[in-house]
């Protein structure tokens, strides 16, 4: 088996390919949009399959924010505002509709590549960004972030590195927003995550404050169940295996993510029905101003490590 690292120009965008030259299995980043995973193609016992798919002309009119990374926080700061240590901090306006902060602040920053490698096990690189505490409203914090992407014989992971390099506490929040599909639409597609509870919402989506069972509702899928009809825009705690399978007939999607840090996983499907957002998050909608729903607070020096993986079957 020989892996390599394929460079090219996808229209406005440099883009970097990890390509294991023995199964074509690929994955394409780029880095001049935070990092945004922009396709992913796995080797399952059937062939080839393109998992996420995000068209160049879809780069930066990406409103559904397909395969961007998320940080220093994931999903929404209702008035981009958030309350924290006493003082009030207003965030950049992202979200006109409902006048909203999402998805953070690197999702179209260009990131520094710090190293890249191929070989006869395995492609990775690297991609760095250093959040200064002046250079973004709403956010004075000092936090350095690192992500670095690795495809195997196993699939694709990526593992993150984060630190804090201020001299105040920084409250943090991740995650990864793919959109999958193992076949046409979700016809036929069912879905298993040993989740117990879920993140309860209002109508405009923002936590009442329950975190309640999902036995007897729609979002119960401990045994398995469809998603071809079921409506979703919902964080759901991490499976007690760290796994969320997603399988159309003879194959499956599993996302693997480590339960400790990412305590959620947001799934939604669009009103096109084509795809699923399968998202590993470590905080829920707001959760740099509701405790409990899993923002992380850094401490000066302190840092922290995390990953997630992709891989069929």
């Amino acid at each position: 088996m020989s892996f390599e690292i394929k460079k090219f120009h996808d229209g406005n965008y440099d883009v970097v390919s990890l390509v294991n030259s023995q199964t074509n299995e690929s994955v394409v980043v780029v880095p001049s949009l935070g990092g945004t995973v922009n396709q992913i193609t796995l080797l399952d016992e059937l062939g080839l399959r393109e998992l996420l798919k995000v068209d160049e002309k879809h780069y930066t009119d990406n409103h559904s924010f397909r395969g961007r990374l998320l940080f220093p926080y994931n999903d929404r700061i209702p008035d981009a505002k958030y309350f924290y240590q006493g003082d009030v901090h207003h965030l950049p306006v992202n979200c006109p509709s409902d006048g909203s902060s999402i998805h953070g602040l690197i999702y179209n920053q260009e990131m520094k590549i710090e190293s890249e490698a191929c070989g006869v096990e395995s492609a990775h690189l690297v991609l760095s960004f250093e959040i200064d505490d002046e250079a973004f409203a709403g956010y004075p914090f000092k936090v350095a972030y690192e992500a670095k992407y690795l495809l195997d014989a196993n699939g694709f992971m990526i593992s993150f590195k984060i630190k804090n390099l201020g001299q105040g506490v920084a409250p943090i929040a991740l995650g990864w927003h793919p959109y999958f599909k193992i076949g046409e639409g979700l016809a036929g597609h069912s879905m298993t995550m040993k989740s117990d509870v879920y993140v309860a919402v209002d109508s405009d989506l923002i936590p009442t404050g329950e975190i309640p069972s999902v036995e007897g509702t729609e979002l119960d899928f401990r045994n398995g169940a469809s998603v071809e009809t079921v409506k979703l825009d919902h964080a759901i705690s991490v499976p007690s295996d760290s796994k969320t399978v997603l399988e159309f007939e003879d194959r499956k999607l599993i996302l693997h993510q480590d339960r400790e840090f990412f305590k959620f996983v947001q799934v939604y499907i669009p009103d096109n029905r084509e795809s699923i957002a399968i998202e590993p998050i470590s905080g829920a909608t707001d959760s740099f101003n509701r405790d409990g729903l899993g923002r992380k607070d850094l401490a000066p020096g302190e840092w922290v490590e995390t990953w997630c993986a992709v891989s069929v079957k």
